[in-house]
C-alpha cells in the first residue's frame, strides 16, 4: 500500500511539473536561453562542436561503461530502434523550424514525455494491471496531460492549441514506453510477436499488436498534426489521423490470407514504379485540378500544403497562409533563385512579405543573393511555375493546397 501511494505521488508531481514547466520557461525567458544553450559550441581551432553533443557523448559513454553487463542481442536492437525513432520524430515534425538534431527544445518533448512514460508505468504496475491494460494507459495519460497542458496555455500565456506539440510529447512517450518494455524489462510478457490477429478486437488485446498500433497511430497524428499545426485544424488532424490508423489496421488485418497479402504486394510495387517514374522519368509539372486538389506529375496532392524544391523532389509541409521570420529563414536556407507561392483560390495564403506585391525581390542575408518572389492565387502558380520550369530556372513552389 505505502508503495502503490509513493509512486502515485511521484506520477502526480511530474504530470503537474509538465504542466508547469511551458509557463516558467516562458515568465523566465528560459525558452531563449535554452535555444542560446543549443547553439554554444566548443572551439578547438578549426573544429567545432555543440556543447549538448559533447554531453550527449559523455552520458552515453557513462551508459555503455555502466550498462554493457545489461547488454543482450534484445536490448541493443532496442537502443538502435529508439536513436532510429528520434531521428524519424526530427525529420517528421516541424520543418519550417529547422531544429538541428541536437537542439534542447526540439528534444525536450521526448525527454520530457519518455520519463512521464516511465513513471506512468511505475504507476500503473504498483497495482498489478494486466500488460496490455498498462499501455493503453500510459498512452492516454500522455495524450490527456499534454492536450490539457496545451489547453490552458491559451488562456494563461497568449498562445495556442498546437495540436502538433501534443503529438510529439505522445512519440517521447512511445520511445519511452519502448524503452521501458523492451530495454528495462528485456521484453518480459511480449511472447507473441505475431501482429495480425484472427479477430479485431484482438488487436487491443494483444501486448504486441496493441503496442505497434499505438505506434501508428501516434506517428500518422505526428505526421499529420505537423502539417496541419494551426489551431483550426484541430477536428481534420484528429479525423484524418484516426482515419488513416484504421485503414492500417484494415490492411494489416485483411493480410491474414495469403492471397490478400499477395495483392497487397503487387498493389504496393505498382505504386512504387509509378512514383519513381513521376519523379525521375517525366518533366517537372503541375497541373490544378481543383480547390484543394493539384497533380504533381500525375501524383495527386488532397488537401495538404506541399513544397516543390528545385531538383523537383516534392514533400507535404505545414499548411499555412502567413510566413513568418523562422518559415522565411527556412525558405531563404533552400537558395532557390526564385520562389512561387500558390497562394489559394482566393489568395488567401502567401503572407508575410509585402503583401501587396505580387513579385518582389528579396535579398537573402544567409546565401548574400538576391532572389525573386511571386505570388499568385494557386490555379496561376501552376501555370507561371510549369512556364519557368520550361525556361530551366531554379524554382522552389510552396502550393497553399486551399
Amino acid at each position: 500500500m505505502k508503495k502503490v501511494r509513493l509512486e502515485l505521488i511521484s506520477f502526480t508531481l511530474y504530470s503537474l511539473l509538465l504542466i508547469v514547466t511551458p509557463f516558467l520557461m516562458l515568465q523566465n525567458y528560459l525558452q531563449t536561453a535554452i535555444g542560446m544553450a543549443s547553439r554554444a559550441k566548443l572551439e578547438i581551432g578549426d573544429f567545432s562542436i555543440p556543447y549538448t553533443v559533447l554531453l550527449a557523448i559523455i552520458v552515453l559513454i557513462l551508459f555503455i561503461i555502466f550498462g554493457f553487463k545489461h547488454f543482450n542481442k534484445r536490448r541493443l536492437i532496442t537502443l538502435g530502434i529508439i536513436i532510429a525513432l528520434f531521428f524519424i520524430g526530427q525529420n517528421t515534425s516541424d520543418y519550417y523550424y529547422d531544429h538541428k538534431y541536437y537542439d534542447l527544445q526540439n528534444n525536450w518533448h521526448y525527454f520530457a514525455y519518455g520519463i512521464f512514460s516511465y513513471l506512468a508505468f511505475r504507476r500503473f504496475s504498483a497495482k498489478q494491471r494486466p500488460l496490455c491494460r498498462k499501455l493503453q494507459l500510459i498512452l492516454l495519460f500522455a495524450f490527456g496531460i499534454s492536450a490539457f497542458d496545451e489547453f490552458i496555455q491559451i488562456f494563461l500565456s497568449s498562445r495556442t492549441f498546437d495540436p502538433s506539440d501534443v503529438a510529439k510529447d505522445l512519440w517521447g512517450n512511445m520511445i519511452g514506453t519502448l524503452f521501458i518494455f523492451f530495454y528495462l524489462e528485456n521484453g518480459k510478457g511480449f511472447d507473441n510477436f505475431k501482429l495480425r490477429q484472427p479477430k479485431l478486437k484482438m488487436y487491443f488485446t494483444n501486448p504486441w499488436s496493441m503496442l505497434c498500433i499505438e505506434f501508428i497511430f501516434v506517428y500518422v497524428l505526428l505526421f499529420v498534426s505537423s502539417n496541419l499545426s494551426d489551431s483550426k485544424y484541430l477536428l481534420p488532424t484528429l479525423f484524418i489521423s484516426i482515419g488513416i490508423t484504421a485503414v492500417i489496421i484494415l490492411f494489416i488485418h485483411l493480410g491474414r490470407k495469403k492471397f490478400m497479402r499477395w495483392f497487397f504486394r503487387v498493389a504496393g510495387a505498382i505504386v512504387l514504379v509509378f512514383m519513381v517514374v513521376s519523379m525521375f522519368c517525366i518533366k517537372q509539372n503541375v497541373q490544378y485540378v481543383t480547390g484543394g486538389f493539384i497533380r504533381y506529375n500525375n501524383i495527386p496532392v488532397v488537401y495538404f500544403d506541399c513544397m516543390i524544391f528545385p531538383n523537383g523532389f516534392i514533400r507535404i509541409v505545414d499548411k499555412k497562409e502567413l510566413f513568418i521570420y523562422r518559415d522565411r529563414k527556412k525558405i531563404n536556407a533552400l537558395a532557390a533563385d526564385i520562389v512561387v507561392i500558390g497562394t489559394g483560390d482566393k489568395g488567401q495564403g502567401g503572407k508575410g512579405w509585402n503583401d501587396q506585391e505580387v513579385t518582389e525581390m528579396i535579398y537573402n542575408p544567409e546565401k548574400q543573393k538576391v532572389y525573386q518572389i511571386i505570388k499568385m492565387k494557386t490555379k496561376l502558380a501552376c501555370q507561371e511555375y510549369n512556364r519557368l520550369v520550361a525556361e530551366n530556372k531554379k524554382v522552389l513552389f510552396i502550393i497553399h493546397n486551399s
